[in-house]
This record gives structure tokens, C-alpha cells and sequence, in this order.
């Protein structure tokens, strides 16, 4: 909050100096009127006029000091009543400034308290996307081979992919799960592989796809999926002969979205 300093100080050290001056000069007056009056006395039998000229400041300098006292009190109501002023201007500034504050503290407080509501909210609905993630993995997990195959194969449909075919299946893991065609109608080979969070693929799983795929004639888009995640060197693979990597996360968001469509 902001100082003020009003001259208080300076109108109570006039009042007070004026105050000095004018009884200081009424004593001086009757001092004076006293002198003059008692030399009026001892000239008044040898000369008349003269203690008439004599006594007659001593009727005038008394009349001064009350006309200077009358003054002084005059001046100084008119100084008190401006203090008083001053004070209640001062006292109303006070006032209206801490009302100010008041205010502002009170704004300041519901934005803050929004704020943090905001958070909570926030911390909420990610808590809730979390935890909604991790039943969508946990219940993909459960799945047989061919069950995820049909979930992938959703969202891929859900993608706009077109043609979308399961291929059959024989004894162990097939090297192609899935056979669609994208937007721009290229064939697109896909292999499913569910996998615990900590099982990540391995380079030449990436490479035994590619190998097959190769073989199958017509792919031109291969699309590895799975439920964990990769390592460097099978990313490596996959760069290197355009291989598109989806892990666990981008198989729970496109199974929401899927969800969330068919609820519409």
C-alpha cells in the first residue's frame, strides 16, 4: 500500500510559533504600556502635556497586543478547521485504499482457488485416461491370437483402411495377421504380437516380417503391431525399410476411438 504525508507536523509548528508571537508580543505591549505609563506619572506634575503625549501609548500598545492576540486565534481555528479536513481526507483515503486491497486480495483468492480447481480437474480426467488405458491393455492382453487380430483389424477399418481380411491361421504365430489396402488402395500387410509391457520386439521379428511380406506379392505398406514396445535396433529395421511401428499406446487410443464412434 502506498504512503501518504500530510504537513502536519509543519501546521502544528505554525500554530505554535504564531501562538509564541502573539503573547509574546501582548506582554511586550503591556511592558511597554507599563514603562510608558509610569514615565507619564513622573513628568505629569512638571509637564502635562508631555504625560498626556507619555500615557497615551500606554492605552495604545495594549490594544495592539489584543488586536495581535485576536489574530492569532483567528488564524489559527482556520488552520485547525483545515487539519481537520486534511485528517478526515486522509482517514477517507485510508479507508478506500484498504477497501481496494480488500478487493483485490478477494479476486486474487477466487483465481487462485479456480486455479487449483482447474488442476484437480485435470489431474482427475488424465488419472481417469490412465487408469482407462491400462484396462483397455490389460483386457487386450487377454485376448486370444486371433481375437487381437480382430481388434487391430477394427481399427484399422476405424482408419479407413479397406479390404480388411484375417489371414488363417496355422500351427505357431503367423508371419502376416492382416491383409487391407490404405487410402490410396496400396496393400498393407500386418502383424499382430501381444506382448507384456516389459517383452519388447525384437529386431528380427521386424526382420522376419519384412521378410515375409516380401514374399507375399503386392504389399507395398507393412504395419507392425503390438502391445509393448521396440527396441532400438528393431526401430532401426523399421526405418530402414519403412516399416510403421504401433505399440501398446496407439492401439488403446484407436480402440477408444472406435468405442466412441459406435457409441455415437
Amino acid at each position: 500500500m502506498s504512503q501518504r504525508h500530510l504537513p502536519f507536523g509543519r501546521t502544528n509548528n505554525a500554530i505554535g510559533c504564531d501562538a509564541l508571537a502573539s503573547w509574546g508580543c501582548l506582554g511586550i505591549a503591556e511592558f511597554c504600556a507599563i514603562l510608558f505609563a509610569l514615565a507619564g506619572l513622573s513628568i505629569a506634575v512638571s509637564d502635562p502635556i508631555l504625560a498626556v503625549v507619555m500615557v497615551a501609548p500606554a492605552l495604545l500598545f495594549p490594544a495592539l497586543g489584543i488586536w495581535l492576540l485576536m489574530r492569532w486565534r483567528r488564524e489559527s481555528t482556520m488552520r485547525a478547521a483545515l487539519m481537520g479536513e486534511a485528517l478526515a481526507a486522509e482517514a477517507q483515503w485510508y479507508v478506500s485504499t484498504a477497501a481496494e486491497r480488500q478487493y483485490e486480495d478477494a479476486t486474487a483468492q477466487e483465481r487462485y482457488e479456480a486455479y487449483q480447481e482447474q488442476q484437480r480437474a485435470r489431474a482427475q480426467r488424465q488419472d481417469e485416461e490412465l487408469q482407462a488405458r491400462v484396462d483397455a491393455l490389460k483386457a487386450l492382453l487377454n485376448l486370444n491370437e486371433d481375437e487381437f487380430a480382430r481388434a487391430v483389424a477394427h481399427i484399422f477399418e476405424f482408419l479407413g483402411y479397406t479390404d480388411v481380411s484375417i489371414m488363417d491361421g496355422n500351427d505357431g504365430e503367423r508371419a502376416i495377421d492382416i491383409i487391407c489396402r490404405d487410402e490410396a488402395g496400396k496393400k498393407t500387410a500386418v502383424r499382430c504380437r501381444q506382448y507384456e509391457p516389459d517383452a519388447l520386439v525384437e529386431f528380427a521379428e521386424v526382420l522376419e516380417f519384412v521378410d515375409a511380406a516380401t514374399q507375399s506379392q503386392g504389399v507395398a505398406h507393412l504395419v507392425f503391431v503390438t502391445t509393448s514396445t521396440y527396441t532400438d535396433a528393431a526401430v532401426e529395421v523399421a526405418e530402414k525399410y519403412d516399416v510403421t511401428l504401433m505399440q501398446a499406446a496407439d492401439i488403446v487410443v484407436g480402440l477408444q476411438h472406435l468405442r466412441a464412434s459406435r457409441e455415437d
